[in-house]
């Protein structure tokens, strides 16, 4: 029983693991996507503090489409 309790903690972990590294990977490929966007809509505006993710959202309907499908993806892949 325990053999098989473990088994499947370790299914589970290898799973969750696998999604973050996924999650990663399509949030640094928005971060590629939308560098030029947020250099646009968001000039001299650091992170933190929430400024940039504030700036986003004002300028959100005014982001190109590879950049917003990108957006769209990291969060799908963030929240399976």
């Amino acid at each position: 029983m325990f053999r098989k309790a473990l088994t499947i903690a370790l299914l589970l972990f290898a799973g969750a693991a696998h999604a973050q590294q996924a999650g990663q990977a399509q949030m640094q490929a928005a971060r590629e996507i939308c560098a030029p966007d947020i250099q646009k809509l968001c000039p001299g505006i650091s992170p933190g503090g929430g400024r940039l993710k504030a700036c986003i959202r004002e300028h959100a309907s005014e982001f190109s489409k590879p950049c917003t499908d990108a957006m769209k993806n990291a969060r799908a892949a963030r929240n399976p």
